[in-house]
């Protein structure tokens, strides 16, 4: 009796403890409106996910995947490509944390997922580690999937016409000045 009641005590007390971790962890991420994930995008597009490559990084510590964006139209570029993407502007690649390789998945919450084949509408900032690279500005804040007409963000429950969403973007986009 006494070692069921010790097991128990133990669950209960993981538990508690799990529930309040979890709690803690999601309030990590800031919610930041759409002025706000504009302001901060160095670029804001329209695409079609062309497709999707998982890899170590070089200490194999992490695994990242490399999402390419077949481009279908620029809202904002305040981002100066380098000469050898110039040729490539149509096409761009993401990086997300998370990803498979070798049988070994690594999943991180708040990341943004994507599809191959997948229509969307993305926030992306550049950032340098080593390289330079694009990610998703504000996480999974910062991708909509336009299906049927409509920018969705599933996450966050919101779900808006494109051609009114890309408006109202490319307004804050004006009001800011940034350049396209």
């Amino acid at each position: 009796m006494v070692k069921i009641y010790s097991i128990l005590h133990r669950v209960f007390i993981f538990l508690l403890l799990t529930g309040f971790f979890a709690s803690q962890a999601s309030a990590l991420v800031v919610e930041k409106d759409v002025e706000q994930l504009t302001q901060e995008a160095d670029l804001i597009l329209t695409g079609k996910v062309k497709s999707m490559r998982s890899h170590w990084n070089e200490e194999r510590s992490l695994i990242y995947t490399y999402v390419t964006i077949s481009v279908s139209g620029y809202i904002k570029k305040n981002l100066t490509l380098e000469e050898s993407e110039k040729n490539r502007e149509q096409e761009i690649v993401v990086r997300i944390l998370g990803g498979e390789v070798d049988g070994l998945r690594l999943m991180v919450s708040d990341t943004p997922e994507f599809e191959e084949g997948e229509e969307v509408f993305l926030f992306l900032r550049s950032r340098t580690d080593g390289k330079t690279f694009l990610k998703v500005a504000g996480l999974f804040q910062g991708k909509y999937t336009v299906e049927s007409g409509m920018a969705k963000n599933r996450v966050l429950g919101l779900e808006i016409p494109v051609e009114q969403f890309t408006n109202h973007v490319r307004e804050m986009v004006n009001k800011q000045g940034s350049r396209l």
